[in-house]
């Protein structure tokens, strides 16, 4: 139930935060275009019509379900391979929770690093003249111009954003919904809504300097940053200073509130759902 509920998280998240997740790629990717988020959703708008907030929204939406409810079954797992013998989950330590956090972002990179890469590549395409018509067409042109490796650029950066990052989310989350149950005789539904977005934010606190050096990554041909992440973290900090490794916070913190908010509302509907006929 997990894998379902998880799944539907994820696609409520998707419909909700993709036009702000577009320009938080935009800007992450082509610092000199765009100085802040309005300026950034206003030449999206003015050059490409709304629908360009909307672009490469196909590849999370098919891959969403599957690594949402891999995401959230992986954390479930993770919670009982990190548990004592006889302690109930309920009981969980901080430290606990984040190690059970940090597998479930392990779990879910084979899925979500090839999805980022064909999503932020299609985010980026400007103009009437495109190189991938759809997210098909962009991940077999990357896989016929260099194979599985280069479908999976950015794997070290988005390991180096999920593992942590997914590790105070989960744990996050967990502990507010705990502090929410031992104050009110029963939990109710603002209660995941308030500690999905609030884990959302200090999620992205945590993951936005990684999150950026990936998105450069991913936006990049294969043989640009040869060494990776130690090509292009120098490049950044002595062109663009240490500041630059936030840029996106502002979209991506108005983002964090309503699409984690709706991510966990939708968990939180599954379950009950599945519940009253799978109990």
């Amino acid at each position: 139930m997990n894998i379902v509920a998880g799944g539907f998280g994820g696609l409520c998240t998707t419909l909700c935060g993709h036009p702000l997740d577009t320009i938080k790629v935009r800007m992450q990717s082509k610092p000199s275009e765009y100085r802040n988020t309005w300026d950034a959703m206003s030449k999206i708008i003015q050059q490409e019509g709304p629908s360009g907030l909307y672009k490469g929204m196909m590849a999370p939406l098919v891959g969403i379900v599957p690594i949402f409810g891999l995401s959230f079954f992986s954390f479930n797992l993770g919670k009982k391979l990190v548990a004592e013998p006889n302690q109930r989950k309920e009981n969980l330590t901080v430290s606990q929770l984040f190690l059970a956090g940090m597998f479930s972002g392990l779990a879910t990179i084979p899925l979500s690093v090839p999805g980022e890469r064909v999503k932020c590549l299609l985010q980026m395409q400007i103009g009437k003249k495109k190189v991938f018509h759809g997210f098909i067409d962009c991940a077999l042109k990357l896989y016929r111009n260099g194979g599985v490796k280069n479908l999976y650029v950015g794997t070290g950066a988005t390991l180096l954003r999920d593992l942590p990052a997914s590790g105070v989310y989960f744990s996050v989350y967990d502990i507010l919904m705990r502090l929410f149950a031992n104050h009110f005789k029963e939990t109710l539904m603002w209660h995941s809504i308030f500690a999905g977005g609030f884990a959302g934010m200090i999620n992205w606190v945590v993951a936005m300097p990684a999150d950026v050096l990936k998105s450069r990554l991913q936006t990049s041909s294969i043989d640009e940053y040869p060494r990776g992440m130690r090509s292009l973290l120098p490049k950044i900090l002595r062109q663009e200073g240490p500041w630059a490794l936030y840029r996106g916070v502002v979209p991506i913190m108005i983002r964090a509130i309503p699409a984690n908010a709706t991510c966990f509302f939708g968990i939180e509907v599954a379950m009950k759902i599945l519940d009253s006929y799978f109990p």
